[in-house]
C-alpha cells in the first residue's frame, strides 16, 4: 500500500480483473512498461482513465480475506491519491 507514483498496484481479483492500476496519472506508455515490468503480461491495454483512489477497510462482504481494498473514485476527494485505471 506504500506505491511510488508511477508503480504498478498489485491486487487480487476473484477471477478476471476488472482494470489494472498504477499510482499516479501516467501515459498510456508508462503503465503498459510498468505493468509489462511487474506482470511479466505483454497483454496490451486498450485504454486508460485518469482518476482517484483511497485504500479503506475491507468489510468481510465484499473482500473475503482481505484487509484493505481500493476504492476508486472519478473525482479527487480528501484523503485520495492519483491513479492510472488501465483495461485491456
Amino acid at each position: 500500500m506504500r506505491e511510488k507514483h508511477g508503480q504498478y498496484i498489485l491486487l487480487y481479483w476473484d477471477g478476471k480483473p476488472e482494470a489494472e492500476y498504477i499510482k499516479g496519472h501516467v501515459t498510456v506508455e508508462e503503465a503498459q512498461v510498468e505493468y509489462a515490468r511487474q506482470s511479466g503480461s505483454k497483454q496490451q491495454f486498450t485504454g486508460i482513465v485518469h482518476k482517484y483512489a483511497r485504500w479503506a477497510y475491507a468489510d468481510e462482504f465484499t473482500c473475503e480475506g482481505c484487509e484493505f481494498q481500493l476504492k476508486v473514485y472519478a473525482v479527487p476527494s480528501r484523503g485520495t491519491f492519483k491513479v492510472t485505471e488501465c483495461m485491456f
